[in-house]
């Protein structure tokens, strides 16, 4: 199983997925040298380390969904493409804060990957 998870500070967003136990990986992105906080103090160079406010939406894809690490990674980039662009998110007033640039696989089946990217959204986007 893998978690994608949205972690909502303000108007930023942050988008991740892990295959490890979500609340871990949350804690190392909330620590002082965390990523999501890297990517705050990116928009917010003031920014107190300290977060008292974030929303979390986390959603587990069952195995069946996913085909291994590369597709997972596929969807999270998808993810971040489709966020970018939504109408939906920047009408409720957020912008994507995170990045795959570490992590964006290649040579993918991008239509299938889309489809799955879709009902993720979907699903995030109906939490609101």
């Amino acid at each position: 199983m893998a978690t994608v998870y949205c972690l909502f500070f303000e108007n930023f967003m942050y988008i991740g997925i892990t295959e490890d136990f979500p609340f871990e990986r949350w804690s190392n992105h909330f620590s002082k040298k965390g990523s999501f906080v890297g990517a705050i103090k990116k928009v917010i160079p003031e920014f107190d380390y300290k977060v008292q406010h974030i929303k979390i939406i986390s959603l587990t894809l069952e195995d069946e969904f996913i085909n291994g690490q590369k597709e997972l990674q596929a969807i999270e980039k998808s993810l971040h493409n489709s966020f970018d662009c939504n109408p939906f998110i920047k009408k409720v007033g957020f912008s994507v804060i995170s990045s795959t640039t570490r992590t964006a696989p290649r040579g993918f089946n991008y239509e299938a990957i889309r489809k799955k990217t879709d009902k993720v959204r979907d699903k995030i986007e109906s939490l609101f």
